[in-house]
């Protein structure tokens, strides 16, 4: 899968965010693709250490206290405990970003 796939797919899966919630967590994503690239990575295998696109999602949905499933057949909402949402998912980008859960390296503590 390439950056633009995974980008498309992980938006799919986050249209229950507010767009603006949405650009800044595709934004984190493709910096740290970008960043993979640049150390020498092939972008596929860049993305390859998020594990799968829905997975990701939902733990980021669960960040903000929203159920994964909300978005199938539904309209966006507002998100509530956006501050809230906002520092639990840095927290996980912290964790899945530096791709400490997937590969085994060291990451923020």
């Amino acid at each position: 899968m390439d950056r633009q796939a995974f980008l498309d797919a992980l938006k799919e899966h986050l249209k229950v965010l507010e767009d603006e919630e949405q650009e800044d967590i595709l934004d984190e994503y493709l910096q740290h693709i970008e960043m993979k690239i640049k150390d020498g990575q092939e972008e596929e295998e860049a993305i390859k250490d998020f594990g799968p696109v829905q997975e990701l999602a939902a733990e980021i949905l669960e960040a903000y206290h929203v159920k994964p499933d909300l978005g199938q057949g539904q309209e966006r909402g507002k998100t509530r405990g956006k501050t809230r949402g906002q520092k639990r998912w840095r927290k996980l980008v912290s964790r899945t970003g530096s791709f400490a859960g997937r590969t085994g390296s060291p990451g923020p503590e």
